[in-house]
């Protein structure tokens, strides 16, 4: 395995893993939350939203995401790293 840095050609691989492994939680958080916070989170499904989060991510921030590759380079995995900026405002 080696990590590389995140270009287009691993997006579309990215996303299928995202939902594959995002798959079997979602069903289990949607019975143990009311309705109505699913679904103000989830409108279109958590497929929809988990796409766009990511796709979002891929094309803003590239630079933030690496990708594990099997030595066939067919990708495994992918981690984003992201600092938090903290503005502290004094107030008198």
């Amino acid at each position: 395995m080696r990590i590389v840095s995140y270009n287009s050609e691993y997006r579309e691989a990215l996303l299928d893993i995202s939902l594959r492994a995002w798959g079997p939680v979602f069903p289990r958080m949607h019975n143990d939350v009311p309705e109505f916070v699913y679904d103000a989170f989830y409108p279109q499904g958590w497929q929809q939203r988990q796409l766009s989060d990511l796709e979002e991510v891929l094309d803003q921030e590239p630079q933030n995401v690496s990708v594990a590759l099997r030595v066939s380079a067919r990708s495994l995995g992918f981690a984003r790293v992201s600092i938090l900026r903290i503005r502290w405002v004094r107030f008198m």
